[in-house]
């Protein structure tokens, strides 16, 4: 090509401002996302698809990024989000990305999800809970919740000082009444104060002095 008629430009399929037109490569032009971020600025995971399912305390969380954005998006160092339940961490969710770069001059390829798919410890979790999906190492400028949702595992929930299977959280003394609910007495049915409510013996019993009885006659 006559060099008249070079069009000097970016050639780099993974830059934002590649130039299809261009017929000289001048890859200094060439400009790329920071890290956490797409070609406009926006946060990496901002327009992420999150899709939830649970059903019989199995939970299914899964994050897709197919076609979401005009251009590249930095990822670099975003190995893992996490997935919290209930304001408490429970697990990795392993973040998969692929990038191909301009396929023509208005699609970009690239892709990227992450999931979780298992049955909760039905023990610990049942009725409703609050998940949310976490980006440990967000950028500043970006939050590092992507997703919050308070989800039904079509299960029955908890009653207080229970857990899901009806057994007490708390209980010291393991005589199945929750710690809680103790109520504390005189459970000695020979005492003037015996009392028939008590849960829990603290050696509050009184008795008569001898020969009388408990109003002392």
């Amino acid at each position: 090509m006559c060099d008249e008629f070079e069009v000097a430009g970016c050639q780099d399929i993974y830059a934002c401002n590649y130039d299809w037109s261009a017929t000289d490569s001048d890859n200094s032009l060439c400009t790329y996302p920071e890290v956490g971020f797409d070609c406009d600025g926006n946060c990496a995971f901002d327009q992420a698809y999150v899709g939830t399912y649970s059903s019989d305390n199995y939970l299914d969380v899964f994050i897709d990024m197919y076609g979401s954005y005009n251009g590249p998006v930095n990822f670099a160092g975003t190995s893992n989000l996490e997935l919290h339940i209930n304001g408490e961490y429970y697990t990795d969710m392993y973040f998969y990305s692929s990038d191909f770069g301009w396929m023509d001059e208005y699609y970009y390829d690239m892709y990227g999800s992450a999931y979780y798919y298992d049955q909760l410890d039905v023990s610990a979790y049942c009725g409703d809970i609050t998940i949310d999906v976490v980006w440990p190492n967000a950028p500043d400028g970006c939050g590092s919740v992507i997703h919050s949702e308070v989800l039904n595992l079509g299960t029955s929930a908890a009653q207080d000082g229970y857990d899901c299977l009806g057994n007490c959280i708390n209980d010291i003394d393991a005589d199945g009444v929750c710690d809680e609910f103790e109520v504390a007495g005189c459970q000695d049915i020979y005492a003037c104060n015996y009392n028939s409510e008590a849960t829990d013996d603290d050696n509050s019993c009184t008795y008569p002095d001898f020969a009388y009885d408990c109003l002392g006659n």
